[in-house]
């Protein structure tokens, strides 16, 4: 139940910061969340919560977007999410969290 509350709390922060500046969802959740989960279920399912924050906030300000400027982002994007699923399924989940999230 703690596990639960803190890592509510974590996400909670995370989509705050996130609805404020524009991004920090997964700069702040995923390194604070990995103490507590695994980063192989982790990783997908703060990116897919990144994905639909942004989509909210995305809807809500349309009109001010200009979307023609993050093409680069999305080329980006579509080159290196293949890269990162192929590490997730090769990298020992022990040396994801620690490059992940070190603990100092």
């Amino acid at each position: 139940m703690t596990i639960l509350l803190i890592s509510s709390a974590i996400v909670f922060f995370s989509a705050a910061v996130q609805g404020m500046l524009g991004t920090g969802y997964a700069i702040i959740g995923l390194p604070l969340l990995t103490h507590f989960y695994d980063p192989k279920s982790l990783v997908p399912l703060v990116n897919l919560h990144s994905l639909f924050l942004g989509g909210a906030i995305l809807a809500q300000s349309w009109r001010q977007a200009q979307i023609w400027r993050v093409w680069r982002l999305f080329i980006g994007g579509a080159i290196g999410t293949p890269v990162g699923v192929y590490c997730l399924r090769v990298i020992d989940p022990t040396l994801l969290k620690v490059v992940i999230a070190p603990r100092f």
